[in-house]
């Protein structure tokens, strides 16, 4: 039998090694991030307490990690190319400054290697600023760094290094890059740098940012307990890799399957494919039978998001036999038989709101409070790919069907503009006086269509916030495909 290097040699494929790494700069940065309020999804009470206890014990240091949230922020907005039309996948290929930055501080050892290479990607203020505040708080860091995380966490690290080393992992690395075909080149190096968080009680998680990765860890773990995320956060970064044009060929097979729910499965593609290649076949690969089943039928086990784990297992059984048989994303019957895998696997599931709007523009009228921005996100878990505002909400959905025509839409108006948006959209046309006699029944109203692309459209009328998140929980309530006005 080859090994997995002589394999990829005979294939002309690259090899791509990860490399576990565990260093202060990176963790402090990422700490930063998280009890800075930058990282909102990845709060930590534990971290939160280290800092007020240990490092942020100052009055004034408040301030500072407000104006790092600040700035992140503002990075968020900037260095963002254009949205590309025939492209859905935003979150793998469109970066940010503030993305860059965190990719930066992901691969660098030491401040003076982050700051010069940040200069080179913000403005002089904004890498001066930053400086700033590392250098504040990095002493009261590197104390508590010394103390508890050092130790705790070295062992960790070489544990992890041999595992990834093993044969059975490069083999499965390789099969991987197999069936992504990334353009990288050969003996690519993907750092992983490991995150220590104080708590065990606390859940933990990883994430990939540009071509670096992390994952959280705490004391007494194992990596074998976490290796499967690890490898989950590398199968994005190996799509990121995809050239365009092989991935836009990808979208419009797509785009002729006859399965009405087609892009929204392309839109959840990448983590399903994630979930299903790492938190399954990894996690088989290195469990006995009868725990991988447990773990297999176990709700949210492989993710905690419904829509994703759900597509994942559902196409599991196809996909790993796929794969193992040297099948890649790019053969010309992989589009078809995947979609027929999850529409097999979920049923009527499949076409259920939660599952349509993982990838979602989302088009309000800029009028609404910020705080209408994150409901979609908490009710219905989705990953927004692009928003859309304006003090002309006509115009804002207008902009949103032109730019991300692959997306499905959730449309949140208020009563006045209902008719401003169905004289320019005919789907809402046909609904418009069903719309309207549900608000006069009830106050707010919630309706569903397709394009015939497949592509859903959700409407949502409402006079306040309050009618508008009523109608978002019974959105995420739906098990099935939705037309009309909902009773």
């Amino acid at each position: 039998m080859f090994s997995s290097a002589i394999a990829a040699l005979i294939l002309g494929e690259p090899i791509v090694r990860l490399d576990a790494r565990y260093e202060p700069l990176p963790n402090l940065l990422y700490q930063l991030d998280v009890v800075s309020g930058y990282l909102g999804s990845d709060q930590s009470p534990s971290l939160n307490r280290l800092w007020k206890e240990r490092i942020a014990i100052e009055p004034s240091d408040a301030k500072l990690l407000e104006r790092w949230r600040d700035i992140m922020r503002k990075l968020e907005t900037t260095g963002q190319p254009e949205f590309d039309p025939g492209f859905p996948f935003s979150v793998s290929t469109i970066q940010s400054d503030a993305e860059r930055t965190r990719e930066i501080g992901l691969r660098s050892a030491s401040q003076i290697e982050f700051l010069r290479r940040i200069a080179k990607e913000v403005a002089p203020d904004t890498a001066r600023a930053l400086g700033e505040i590392i250098g504040h708080f990095q002493s009261a860091f590197l104390s508590w760094w010394s103390q508890e995380a050092e130790p705790e966490g070295r062992a960790f690290q070489q544990k992890a290094s041999q595992l990834l080393a093993g044969e059975k992992l490069q083999k499965l690395s390789q099969t991987l890059v197999h069936f992504y075909q990334p353009d990288l080149p050969d003996g690519y190096v993907v750092p992983i740098q490991f995150m220590y968080k104080p708590k065990a009680s606390e859940s933990s998680h990883g994430g990939q940012v540009g071509s670096a990765a992390f994952m959280e860890f705490f004391k007494g773990d194992s990596p074998a307990n976490q290796i499967d995320i690890t490898m989950h956060e590398l199968s994005h970064f190996l799509l990121s890799k995809v050239p365009v044009a092989k991935r836009k060929a990808l979208a419009k097979q797509f785009s002729n399957s006859t399965d009405p729910s087609r892009m929204a499965i392309l839109s959840i593609m990448d983590e399903g494919l994630a979930t299903a290649l790492n938190n399954g076949m990894v996690a088989e690969a290195l469990m006995k039978p009868e725990p991988f089943r447990q773990y297999r039928d176990t709700p949210l086990s492989w993710y905690a998001n419904p829509a994703i784990d759900g597509t994942a297992k559902a196409s599991y059984d196809w996909l790993k036999a796929y794969a193992e048989k040297g099948g890649t994303l790019h053969d010309s019957g992989f589009a078809t038989a995947y979609v027929r895998a999850v529409r097999q696997g979920l049923g009527p599931l499949t076409d259920a709101p939660i599952l349509q709007l993982f990838g979602v523009n989302l088009v309000w009228n800029q009028a609404w409070p910020d705080d209408l921005k994150y409901l979609p996100s908490q009710y219905l878990q989705s990953t927004v790919s692009a928003r859309f505002s304006d003090s002309r909400v006509e115009l804002a959905f207008a902009e949103a069907t032109k730019s991300s025509p692959l997306l499905s839409t959730l449309l949140i108006l208020k009563p006045s503009e209902l008719a401003n948006v169905a004289r320019r959209e005919p789907l809402i046309k046909q609904l418009e006086a069903s719309i309207n006699k549900a608000i006069k029944i009830d106050g707010s109203a919630l309706a569903g269509t397709r394009r015939t692309s497949g592509v859903a459209l959700y409407i949502i009328v409402a006079s306040g916030v309050s009618g508008v998140e009523k109608q978002l929980k019974r959105l995420a309530s739906q098990k099935a495909d939705m037309a009309g006005v909902l009773p």
